[in-house]
């Protein structure tokens, strides 16, 4: 690259770098472990909240193995999800099949669950959950996309990050809701992850 290139290119990061003030800019700069724990507790908070305060009323009756499985499952596309939604910018790139594999499970895999063997319903529930679910993964989003250090750079890490939030208020609604209709799974809990995706390019056009 000839020199007069790379003294524009010195010139554009210093303002970048100068411009950044404020939390937002400390936390940016701290190192990816540690901003990475800020979103995983935010996902755990959310977690223990919506089981804690206001847990599903089968918790008790539904198969202790399927509710770990499923969680864990969730647990882990969240945060590999969000662990690479947060690559540094002096890092290689992310191979693209690994980052639209973390994506396609994040679609996928809620719906996948959705159509596992239904358990009984016991009790009626009145469902807000696809709004719900959207409002819990979006905070997951929002928070993921602030603290990245390269803001919104590529597509890839905003649909990374998308991919963790929405798994994450998939989770939260795993924990809370007690319908296990197939109906109501497919449309009112699996579509969080989509939804937060056309939301977050919305939000990103407007």
């Amino acid at each position: 690259m000839p020199e007069p290139e790379l003294d524009e290119l010195a010139r554009k990061v210093d303002t970048a770098i100068a411009a950044e003030r404020g939390v937002v800019a400390r936390v940016r700069a701290w190192s990816r472990l540690s901003r990475f724990a800020m979103v995983a507790l935010l996902i755990g908070v959310i977690a223990m909240m919506t089981g804690t305060l206001s847990p599903r009323s089968d918790m008790n009756t539904m198969p202790r193995w399927r509710l770990v499985a499923v969680i864990g499952v969730y647990v882990v596309i969240a945060l590999a999800a969000v662990w690479h939604a947060l690559r540094p910018l002096w890092l290689r790139r992310l191979s693209p099949w690994v980052s639209r594999l973390l994506v396609c499970a994040g679609l996928v895999i809620p719906f996948v669950h959705a159509l596992l063997p239904e358990l009984p319903t016991h009790e009626a529930h009145i469902s807000s959950c696809l709004a719900n679910g959207t409002l819990l993964g979006l905070s997951v989003l929002l928070l993921a996309r602030a603290v990245d250090r390269g803001g919104h750079r590529g597509t890839d890490e905003a649909l990374l990050a998308a991919a963790g939030g929405g798994v994450g208020g998939v989770m939260a609604l795993h924990l809370q809701c007690p319908i296990n209709h197939v109906e109501h799974l497919l449309t009112a809990h699996a579509p969080v992850p989509l939804l937060l995706l056309g939301l977050y390019w919305v939000l990103r056009r407007t």
